[in-house]
């Protein structure tokens, strides 16, 4: 198992290989684009959504896709990777990497995890300090925002 010092230095060196599912798209509250990765026979999904209300704000989703409940977890759990978590976390930084590049507006990188999942938000956590981000609570105890600049991207 990587340490944390290790995975960061792994992450975003090597990451799975990513395509744009749906390019840029629009509605009247937001844009996003979509894209996937394949780690094994799973695959995920990556939304990265922007706000009309803060355009330069880049909202981050995701997962496994869950078919059977579309209207209210859109995705399911990804479980538990252990090492592999480095190579899937590492394939979405790059996949932010590229939407800041096509985006050059983005200034803020967003992200959430519930805290049901304690491992998952000390990962992001670490990941998002690493990144010279900020971690905060605006929902109560139930979840936590992770926040980069996109800057870190670049």
């Amino acid at each position: 198992m990587l340490n944390f010092i290790e995975f960061i230095k792994e992450s975003g060196d090597s990451h799975h290989e990513f395509y744009t599912v749906l390019g840029d798209h629009d509605n009247e509250h937001h844009s996003s684009r979509s894209y996937r990765f394949r780690d094994g026979s799973t695959v995920y999904d990556v939304d990265i959504q922007h706000d009309k209300d803060s355009p330069h704000k880049a909202e981050v989703t995701f997962g496994i896709k869950d078919k059977s409940d579309p209207f209210h977890t859109p995705y399911a759990a990804t479980g538990e990777k252990g090492y592999r978590a480095a190579k899937i976390l590492s394939t979405i930084h790059n996949i932010v990497k590229t939407h800041i590049d096509r985006h050059p507006n983005t200034t803020e990188v967003e992200f959430s995890s519930e805290t049901t999942t304690p491992s998952r938000v000390s990962l992001y956590k670490r990941y998002t300090t690493k990144m010279g981000g900020i971690n905060r609570s605006p929902n109560g105890d139930w979840q936590v925002i992770h926040s980069i600049p996109a800057k870190a991207y670049k």
